[in-house]
């Protein structure tokens, strides 16, 4: 494989891929050895590269999270990981390892090796199943894009690809494939292989998979157009033909991951922007208040996101309801308050709050005891906020506070979100493989739709939704759930 990665184009390889006096003259390519380099696509593909530098694409192998679980993976299974992690985190890595029994340390990766990068997408030919990054590579010189008349110039060849075509459901496998992790059951000594990451089977089942309901692909959400609008794809820096203006899609990925825990990553405050924007989509709220009774139903809606809320490492991640009420004295009840620094599953098993108001999978080893770490795990159980399977049903999952007191004039609620437990980063800071300072950087999010079309009028002490009872009482009101309802629009 390492000899395929590295043969040579042909002697007009040798000839730069941006430079000569004549730029109508045949196109000539780089090495491939050239064209792994995110710095070289950097030549001419500045923007693409600007967003990538600052994505999980390219913080994959370098997240010190990773890194610590990796690590200890391979010590508590006495090596039988091998390159289970760094095959998604470092793929390139792996292909070129010079035998496929050796395992890589994805510690001070060449850039060429390191994370997901852009020869790693744009060089796939094909996707053979459904999880555990079954992505073919062509090896070659020719990088694939869903653009379908690409100007051939001398970097590299381009061709059209389905797969690459955000536009269609079809490149959904492109992503998906990489973006669902099953865990062989040797590991933990469960009866099956455990479907741990499940964000592209949950996909499949959702209504954006469906081309009669105005489906949307993986691209289609994380990869938005270009707000200029039609841009050059590529800008060379020498003589070049006139690039055609073309509808070009970002480059940045953002989902709930960011690279938190490395202070100078690059586009960091962006990138954070830009996840809180997506994360602020998600939901949508239902209140019922029943005054009397001291009763609140909280509903929440997974709105737009086309598979489970939260999704990827769901066992890891902690998105949970917090409520607040009050009448004309104050403040009379408060519900799932998790301080900043305090650990969500502490307050979870507190006997004066509800489970239900946590949204994660819950993971244990055969024994049934709780398992941080994946190769633990034997079952998975679910308990996340499901995407929409059917456009005619309102997808909404219910969590009852009963607060034990009347008379409320205002409940607010946060939803709040941790990419990862506090816990879990505990439980590898104990375990000496995880920087202190880590734990110290995680952020965690607070999820305002209203955010997104009123930035100006938030603030640290917007709620994620408010119900009044004045509101309730008025034209945006309804009964129902045994109480005055209002709804996020």
């Amino acid at each position: 494989m390492k000899r395929l990665l590295y043969f040579a184009a042909g002697a007009a390889g040798l000839l730069t891929a941006c430079g000569g006096d004549d730029p109508a003259a045949a196109p000539s390519t780089y090495t491939v050895e050239k064209l792994l380099k995110p710095s070289t696509c950097n030549e001419c593909h500045q923007d693409h590269y600007k967003e990538w530098s600052g994505s999980m694409h390219a913080f994959a192998a370098k997240d010190p999270l990773f890194l610590a679980m990796n690590k200890r993976g391979q010590e508590e299974t006495k090596g039988a990981l091998g390159n289970f992690c760094v095959s998604c985190h470092a793929p390139m890595a792996v292909r070129q390892a010079a035998s496929p029994d050796e395992t890589i340390d994805p510690e001070g990766l060449p850039e060429e090796q390191s994370g997901i990068t852009c020869y790693f997408c744009h060089n796939v030919t094909d996707v053979t199943k459904d999880h555990n990054n079954p992505l073919v590579l062509a090896n070659d010189t020719t990088m694939r894009g869903g653009v379908r008349d690409p100007v051939q110039y001398k970097a590299h060849t381009a061709a059209y690809s389905p797969l690459h075509d955000g536009t269609r459901l079809s490149s959904a496998p492109l992503c998906g494939a990489c973006h669902d992790i099953v865990v062989d059951k040797h590991f933990s000594g469960a009866a099956e292989d455990v479907p741990l990451e499940r964000t592209f089977a949950e996909w499949k089942e959702s209504i954006f998979a469906d081309p009669h309901s105005q489906g949307q692909s993986c691209a289609g959400c994380h990869m938005d157009p270009d707000p200029r609008g039609t841009v050059p794809i590529a800008s060379p820096p020498g003589p070049h033909p006139i690039m055609t203006p073309r509808n070009r899609h970002v480059h940045d990925f953002p989902a709930v991951d960011t690279a938190f825990a490395v202070a100078d990553f690059p586009e960091r405050e962006g990138q954070h922007a830009r996840v809180q924007y997506k994360l602020d989509q998600e939901p949508r709220f239902q209140v019922c208040v029943d005054p009397i009774q001291g009763i609140v139903t909280v509903q929440v809606e997974n709105l737009s996101a086309g598979h489970g809320f939260p999704s990827g490492a769901s066992q890891d991640r902690r998105l949970w309801l917090e409520l607040h009420a009050e009448n004309a004295k104050g403040q009379i009840f408060d519900s799932a308050v998790v301080k900043p620094g305090e650990r969500v599953a502490d307050v979870s098993q507190s006997d004066t709050i509800r489970g239900e108001w946590l949204f994660r999978d819950v993971t244990t080893k055969l024994d049934g005891s709780p398992a941080h770490m994946f190769w633990d795990v034997a079952n998975v159980q679910t308990n996340t906020i499901p995407t929409l399977v059917n456009p005619n049903r309102v997808n909404w999952r219910d969590v009852t506070f009963a607060t034990g007191v009347s008379n409320a004039t205002r409940v607010t609620i946060n939803l709040r979100l941790e990419p990862v437990g506090l816990d879990v980063l505990d439980d590898l800071v104990e375990s000496g493989h995880l920087s202190p300072t880590v734990r110290d950087a995680l952020p965690r999010f607070t999820l305002i739709p209203k955010r997104v079309t009123s930035p100006d009028k938030v603030t640290e002490e917007t709620p994620s939704f408010e119900w009044t009872l004045v509101e309730a009482n008025g034209p945006k009101g309804k009964v129902g759930n045994g109480g005055l309802c209002l709804q996020s629009s």
